[in-house]
C-alpha cells in the first residue's frame, strides 16, 4: 500500500514538473536595453530613463511594424536594464522567428523610443534622460551587442520548478506520514486493548478452571461416600438377614 503510494505520488510530481515546463516554454526574457552601457552609436540610457508610453506592446521584427512577431507580456526596470518577457504568437511567422531563437540564431532585443530629455556628449552620442517607449523588437544586430534574450525556462527555471515542486510533494508525504503515524498509533492502541481482553480472558478461563477442577475433587468424594454407604448397607443388610434366621429357628 505504502509502495502504491509512493508510486502515485511521484507520478504526481511528474506530471506537475513538465506541466510547469510546458507553460514557460513559450516565454523568453532578456535585456532591450541597459543602464549606462554605451552602445553600437555611442548612445547611454540613465538608469531608469524609459518610461512606458502604452499598457501593451506588441514584439515586432527588426523595428518593423508590419511584421509582427509576438506579444510583450511584462515589461521591468531592474538595476541592471529594461527587462522584458514575451511569447511568440502562434502564426507561421511566430513559430519560423520562435525556431530562429530556440536554435539560438537571433538573440539581439532593441527598443524604439521617443527621446524626451537628453545630453550630446563629446565625441559624439547621447545620454539619454527620459524617453518614451514606443516598441520592443527582436533584432538580429542589437545597438548594445550585450542587449540579448534567454529562455525564461533556462537550467536555473527548471531548478526552481523542481525544488517547488519537491517542496510541495514532501509536505504532501509529511502529511501521510502523520498519517500513518496516527493510523499506527490506533493499531497499537487497538492492540493493547486485545492483548488486555485476552488477558483478562485467560484469567476467567483459569479460574473456571480451578472451578471445575474443585467440582471434579468434589464429585469423586461424593462417588467415595456413596460406595462406602452402598458397601455399609450391604453389609448391615448381611446381618440383619442372619439375626433374623437366628430368631426364625429358636421360636420356630
Amino acid at each position: 500500500m505504502i509502495k502504491s503510494l509512493y508510486i502515485c505520488s511521484m507520478q504526481t510530481m511528474h506530471k506537475y514538473i513538465n506541466s510547469e515546463l510546458k507553460a514557460y516554454d513559450n516565454v523568453f526574457k532578456g535585456y532591450a536595453a541597459l543602464w549606462e552601457s554605451e552602445d553600437l552609436e555611442n548612445d547611454v540610457f540613465k538608469k531608469g530613463s524609459i518610461k512606458r508610453a502604452y499598457k501593451s506592446y506588441t514584439l515586432l521584427f527588426n523595428h518593423n511594424f508590419n511584421d509582427v512577431v509576438g506579444k510583450v507580456v511584462n515589461i521591468k526596470s531592474d538595476d541592471k536594464g529594461l527587462l522584458v518577457e514575451f511569447d511568440f504568437v502562434n502564426t507561421d511567422r511566430g513559430k519560423e522567428v520562435k525556431q530562429w531563437v530556440m536554435e539560438g540564431a537571433v538573440t539581439g532585443l532593441s527598443i524604439g523610443f521617443v527621446p524626451r530629455d537628453f545630453d550630446y556628449k563629446e565625441p559624439s552620442g547621447r545620454v539619454f534622460k527620459n524617453v518614451s517607449l514606443i516598441e520592443v523588437s527582436l533584432v538580429s544586430s542589437p545597438a548594445n551587442p550585450d542587449a540579448r534574450i534567454f529562455k525564461s525556462n533556462d537550467f536555473y527555471k527548471s531548478i526552481d520548478i523542481f525544488v517547488k515542486a519537491i517542496q510541495q510533494h514532501t509536505d504532501k508525504l509529511v502529511s501521510l506520514k502523520d498519517f500513518f503515524t496516527e493510523y499506527i498509533k490506533n493499531i497499537e492502541e487497538r492492540y493493547s486493548k486485545t492483548q488486555s481482553a485476552i488477558k483478562e480472558l485467560s484469567e476467567n478461563i483459569e479460574k473456571l478452571s480451578k472451578k471445575l477442577s474443585y467440582l471434579e475433587d468434589t464429585q469423586t468424594i461424593v462417588e467415595d461416600i456413596i460406595y462406602k454407604m452402598h458397601n455399609k448397607f450391604s453389609q448391615t443388610e448381611n446381618e440383619l438377614s442372619v439375626l433374623l434366621n437366628k430368631i426364625l429357628k429358636n421360636y420356630g
